[in-house]
């Protein structure tokens, strides 16, 4: 049978960041009285809803957690995956600008089929450090790239 989709889960498989998003969890709930390392926040909770995963940490620690607790994940989370060492590979102008405007270095991608002529210019007078249209090129723009924004 032909494949017509393929969906990716980006959270650990395309963007390596389920270790990051383990020691956040294990920094918060330690602080919250529920000792717990990354380690053990992997075995545990991997593919296990925050809202099952709070509902077990709360029954366990027979308390309930701050109502801020999944936003002070989040933000222990991002504290983790500096902007400046990010990089975005983006084909929009709002794209570009959003990245830019959180610190990222951002190659511009103009080579899809929905690229008009001319396309080229907007991710790059939008602030993309590169621009290119062939995706073969990705890894020797990376290696180019990875000095921060520009």
């Amino acid at each position: 049978m032909p494949i017509d989709l393929v969906v990716f889960d980006c959270d650990g498989v395309l963007v390596d960041s389920e270790v990051v998003s383990c020691r956040a969890h294990a920094e918060i709930l330690t602080r919250y009285g529920y000792p717990i390392t990354s380690d053990q926040v992997l075995v545990r909770f991997l593919g296990v809803s925050d809202r099952e995963a709070r509902l077990t940490v709360e029954n366990e620690l027979g308390r309930e957690l701050p109502d801020d607790f999944e936003a002070q994940m989040k933000k222990a989370a991002l504290q983790r995956v500096a902007p400046e060492r990010c990089l975005v590979i983006e084909d929009s102008v709002p794209g570009v600008t959003g990245a830019r405007a959180a610190g990222m270095t951002v190659l511009g991608f103009h080579g899809g089929s929905h690229c008009r002529p001319g396309h080229a210019e907007l991710p790059r007078d939008a602030g993309a450090s590169i621009t290119f249209d062939d995706m073969r090129r990705l890894p020797e723009l990376i290696g180019s790239a990875g000095q921060g924004p520009a």
